[in-house]
């Protein structure tokens, strides 16, 4: 069973991982005038073109793990946002694809881009079908199966605690501290 993360952490592993990767892209972009290799200028363009989808991207897996955090129902639009998500995903991929189609010239890009509308809708399906039968899993598995009945026990009344009681308590303690303390000390003098 996967572990829920809570909302604090999620947006904060998400949205600083996303802060490292435009980091990462400025030091790249910062670093095309000292490297003069065209395969490097290429690569870096790439992620410069696809920045809006790679933004829209994480934002929609970043509501999809929001979602996700919350307990059933809440969780119930997550798989949405993931599907999106896998969208964009599936666009820069075959962004990339086409990237290293043209550099190594291997002429594959022709037939993924015949078949990328097919792609979509194989991406969409199988992410919103795996994520709810994950959320229905989790619910399956969390809801008792036998309903047993809880026998409550009868406490005898008790009168409720004065302030006298808790200072007699709480000398007690102190005492016992005390006391604790003076036969250590006892203990090692003895020894």
């Amino acid at each position: 069973m996967t572990k829920r993360h809570s909302i604090p952490f999620v947006l904060f592993t998400r949205i600083g991982g996303f802060i490292f990767f435009l980091v990462i892209l400025f030091i790249l972009n910062f670093l095309i005038d000292y490297i003069d290799n065209d395969l490097y200028d290429q690569a870096v363009n790439l992620l410069n073109d696809n920045i809006l989808t790679i933004i829209l991207m994480s934002l929609f897996f970043l509501i999809s793990d929001i979602f996700t955090s919350l307990m059933f129902p809440l969780d119930l639009p997550g798989p949405i946002f993931a599907a999106i998500g896998s969208l964009f995903l599936v666009t820069f991929g075959l962004k990339v694809a086409e990237f290293v189609d043209s550099v190594l010239e291997l002429n594959f890009y022709t037939t993924l881009e015949n078949f990328s509308f097919l792609i979509y809708i194989v991406t969409f399906i199988l992410v919103i079908a795996g994520s709810y039968f994950e959320i229905f899993r989790k619910v399956l598995e969390s809801e008792p199966t036998p309903r047993q009945t809880i026998i409550v026990q009868q406490v005898p009344q008790q009168r409720p605690k004065t302030w006298k009681d808790i200072r007699n308590e709480f000398r007690q303690t102190i005492s016992d501290f005390f006391a604790l303390i003076r036969e250590k000390i006892n203990r090692k003098r003895g020894n």
